[in-house]
């Protein structure tokens, strides 16, 4: 719990932040929703557990966002890095706005 609160008010280096976090983690989500939505298209999977991992990957994908921007604040290194964090984030919002207009866009079956 530690770690999120680190993360969420931008205590965290950006490097961990962003790699990590960011990265790693976003990509692990990313294949578990992957699946998921496979699961609902071909009809094996729960809509509960969908909208369940979902809600999941949205909560984790806000906690990242928000700390990566924050530690991008205080980064002390060059400036370089902080804006590119930065404009990184506003492409994930921007596609997370995109996944979740589809998944409203079709019902889940």
């Amino acid at each position: 719990m530690e770690l999120l609160r680190e993360l969420w008010s931008g205590q965290m280096p950006l490097r961990r932040a962003f790699w990590f976090f960011g990265a790693l983690g976003g990509m692990f989500f990313g294949l578990m929703f992957s699946y998921l939505n496979w699961t609902n298209e071909t009809g094996v999977g729960s809509p509960w557990v969908i909208r369940l991992g979902l809600a999941a990957y949205f909560a984790y994908f806000t906690v990242v966002s928000v700390g990566v921007w924050r530690s991008a604040n205080r980064y002390d290194g060059a400036m370089r890095y902080s804006i590119l964090a930065k404009l990184v984030v506003m492409i994930w919002v921007a596609g997370m706005i995109n996944t979740v207009a589809a998944m409203f866009g079709q019902p889940l079956k």
